[in-house]
């Protein structure tokens, strides 16, 4: 079975939504297999930063960096990276430069910044496999403006 999982802040879609939206990125043949495969699903309710998690083929983050304090990042980069075998999908607010925005009458509650870029500069074993945006106004996906980034670890040799 696809060993999955999934860091999210607030469930913005299912998880069945997410899981068929991103497995239609894999090529054709290896999404034929995936689906002839037992799915089973595993929800650990933990903090990311408690998390010893490994091995996972698919791990996913939705609105979970953007609220992290900007020292705790290269941390949570680990542990996600940790959790993976393979696959890691960022899907978080994108701005080139970082930037904090007032969120519910707070300061430094809610920060845009390159999270996939920044990822990939920290972990040179990964790769971008495909990036896209999420757009409000999407008829079949309408979530939050949020711009994933979907990435591989290359096989270890």
């Amino acid at each position: 079975a696809l060993l999955c999982v999934f860091f999210i802040k607030n469930v913005c879609v299912s998880v069945g939504d997410l899981y068929i939206f991103f497995l239609e990125r894999e090529r054709e043949r290896e999404r034929e297999r995936e689906r002839e495969r037992e799915r089973e699903i595993d929800i650990l309710r933990q903090s990311l930063f408690d998390s010893e998690e490994s091995g996972y083929d698919f791990v996913f983050t939705c609105g979970v960096l953007i609220h992290l304090n900007p020292d705790m990042l290269p941390l949570a980069y680990q542990k996600i990276y940790n959790a993976s075998s393979r696959y890691i999908c960022l899907a978080e607010y994108y701005n080139p430069t970082p930037v904090s925005i007032p969120y519910r009458g707070h300061e430094e509650r809610l920060y845009k910044r390159d999270f996939a870029g920044e990822f990939l500069d920290a972990f040179t074993d990964v790769r971008l496999i495909d990036y896209g945006f999420i757009w409000r106004r999407d008829p079949l996906y309408p979530e939050d403006d949020t711009t994933w980034f979907l990435m591989e670890k290359r096989s270890q040799k």
